[in-house]
């Protein structure tokens, strides 16, 4: 275990470094350029069909950080461009990607405009996920599923599970229950474990965040998610590449996939604020309750608001998106609910020609609160069935009571007893992107995400029945979790047209995981009334701490030849504080070939549709469960 632990922390400390040599060179860089007389390029993006402007579509000079979006009519100018020829690309959700070349002279305009096709599998979609650097849908030699802004946008849904949920092939999301803000077990097609989580790796604007449903958090049942304090509506695009692919790029706790969500940075333009309000109510199913008792005196509607705010907006050298939300989701059930607030912002800044910094930072509170019920240890929609045993058991309480008086009796006690639990989470995430020629460009993330929960369940003497805990009792049950991300990728492209392209990546990454937890239990209280643990008879109370670090670092190349022939190979050296004294550092190879036969001039002629045709093979493995225990 010690050498492990040194093959480690010998890997932790080369993360560290390299990120950190890394980091200086961004931050020495000159963030300006030398005075000099410029241009501008200017022009419009039409659909090739119906040649009507496409408003929102990017285009950016390829190599440099400069860009812009059209306007409504499709109409963009990138100004203040300096002389020489670039290469000028264009992108647009649901078209394949074009580009020209464009020859810049000092105070003149140059034209490029572009007649967009359309792409019904959106192969030209641009994304990050599969290799480690921006490439087209149509060069993955492994399936990176996506959802758009559009995609977002015309969901209706409240949550990123709700949203997963039947919108990303092979993935599949189980709610757990209804109740307000509870969590989902989200799966993607890779391999299973009895032990191991199933939920794929999450990132955040490159931040490895907490994934845990807290299905083990103190008492059981339904708990809050992790995923339910990131806000919908701040969401640009998510990526997901499902089962052992992830592994070679980002470690063996990938092994069941890895899921990417990019937040909004806003867009060049005047301010614009956006105001958003939902009412409504969560109305009780009552198709296969049969007592009436349960109808009329336990279920009740839920209702709904959310109050949201944003502002977005920005210039040529910086853009950003802000915003706020309030919300308040009650449940079906008596003290079920869940109520929300948070703060979320997005910067932009183009510090030069060739440096990006993108920022983003979130602030959640989240008060969650359900009803004893949930537990498995009371079923209240079952009770007319116990009632009626109680009445027959001579040692029962409720002896002589009615079914209709018993279950009146304990409905009233089964919620006097409280459970909440509050949530605080901070999110931070700061990405440097530097491209000194074109054929080469670099990227540095560093980022954390804290997330506190706090569960109290408080059972009084007068509930000591129902909850099974004579005397009444108070648990409390901690659980802090702290990350803390650095990764950084380069890649080249060269050569980048041609019959024959290359893409090399290169990168290192460093993730240290840390989880605490206490429980405390306290029972049998000396006077109704009480509800601390000072007033407790018994105490009793544990700890546990555990400690993971995932690093490691990558090669990937990626051979294009004829613009439809894709070649990939990568391997991946990773270490993991769990592998254990006999395991230390494992290697990780994969190799794959996609070919879009769309493409082929007799494709068309003869048959229909737009078919690709791609196979991969590589290995992987999980580390088991982590941590240190004290």
């Amino acid at each position: 275990m010690f050498g492990a632990r040194r093959n480690s922390l010998a890997l932790s400390r080369a993360v560290v470094i390299a990120g950190l040599v890394v980091l200086l060179a961004l931050v020495l860089l000159p963030s300006t350029v030398l005075a000099q007389a410029t241009g501008s390029i200017s022009g419009k993006v039409t659909d090739s069909k119906t040649a009507e402007g496409m408003p929102g579509a990017q285009i950016v000079i390829k190599g440099t950080n400069r860009g812009a979006a059209t306007d409504p009519d499709g109409a963009y100018t990138i100004r203040n461009v300096p002389p020489g020829t670039y290469t000028v690309f264009v992108r647009f959700i649901g078209y394949f990607t074009e580009e020209t070349q464009v020859e810049v002279s000092a105070n003149t305009a140059a034209t490029a405009n572009f007649q967009l096709k359309q792409s019904v599998l959106q192969l030209g979609e641009i994304v990050i996920t599969g290799t480690g650097a921006g490439v087209q849908k149509r060069e993955l030699t492994t399936p990176v599923s996506t959802l758009t802004v559009q995609d977002i946008q015309s969901a209706p849904v409240q949550s990123i599970d709700q949203l997963l949920q039947g919108r990303i092939p092979g993935a599949t999301v189980n709610m757990s229950t209804g109740m307000p803000g509870t969590g989902s077990l989200i799966r993607a097609r890779g391999i299973t474990s009895v032990a191991a989580s199933e939920t794929p790796v999450i990132y955040v604007d490159g931040v490895r965040v907490d994934r845990n449903s807290n299905f083990g958090l103190g008492s059981g049942g339904p708990r809050s998610s992790a995923l339910n304090d990131i806000l919908v509506g701040d969401i640009e695009r998510v990526e997901l590449l499902k089962g052992g692919a992830a592994t070679t790029l980002y470690g063996s706790e990938a092994a069941s996939g890895v899921l990417q969500i990019f937040t909004k940075k806003g867009k060049a333009g005047p301010p614009q604020w956006t105001f958003r309000v939902d009412q409504g109510y969560n109305q009780a199913y009552e198709q296969f309750i049969i007592e009436d008792f349960t109808k009329n005196q336990v279920l009740e509607n839920g209702y709904f608001q959310s109050y949201s705010v944003g502002l977005s907006g920005g210039s040529e050298n910086s853009t950003y998106n802000f915003s706020g939300r309030m919300q308040e989701n009650q449940g079906n059930l008596p003290n079920v609910d869940d109520i929300l607030y948070s703060l979320n912002g997005g910067l932009r800044v183009f510090a030069s020609e060739k440096v990006q910094l993108d920022f983003s930072a979130k602030l959640a509170r989240d008060d969650f609160g359900r009803a004893f019920s949930d537990n498995a240890i009371a079923g209240l929609l079952t009770q007319s069935e116990r009632g009626w045993f109680n009445q027959v058991n001579q040692a029962s309480p409720y002896k002589g009571f009615t079914n209709e008086q018993y279950l009146a009796k304990y409905n009233d006690e089964l919620i006097t007893p409280k459970l909440t639990e509050a949530v605080n989470r901070f999110t931070f995430s700061t990405t440097a992107d530097f491209a000194p020629f074109k054929w080469f460009k670099h990227r540095l993330t560093v980022g954390t995400d804290y997330r506190k929960n706090e569960q109290r369940q408080f059972n009084p003497i007068v509930s000591q029945v129902v909850t099974s805990t004579p005397g009444g009792g108070v648990f409390r049950f901690d659980r802090e979790y702290l990350s803390i991300t650095m990764d950084y990728a380069g890649t080249v492209n060269y050569p980048s047209t041609g019959n024959l392209t290359s893409a090399f990546t290169f990168g290192v990454q460093g993730f240290r995981e840390e989880i605490r937890t206490v429980n405390v239990n306290g029972t049998r209280f000396g006077l109704p009334g009480t509800d601390d643990f000072g007033n407790a008879a018994n105490i009793t109370a544990s700890e546990a701490n555990q400690e993971l670090f995932n690093g490691g670092f990558f090669f990937n190349e990626q051979l294009g030849l004829f613009n439809r022939l894709y070649l990939n190979g990568a391997v991946r050296v990773d270490g993991n504080s769990a592998f254990g004294d006999e395991v230390g550092l494992q290697v990780y190879p994969k190799a794959g070939v996609a070919y879009n036969i769309s493409d082929e001039s007799f494709w068309h002629a003869a048959f229909a549709g737009n078919p690709k045709y791609r196979c991969a093979a590589g290995q992987i493995s999980r580390p088991p469960a982590t941590g240190r225990v004290a």
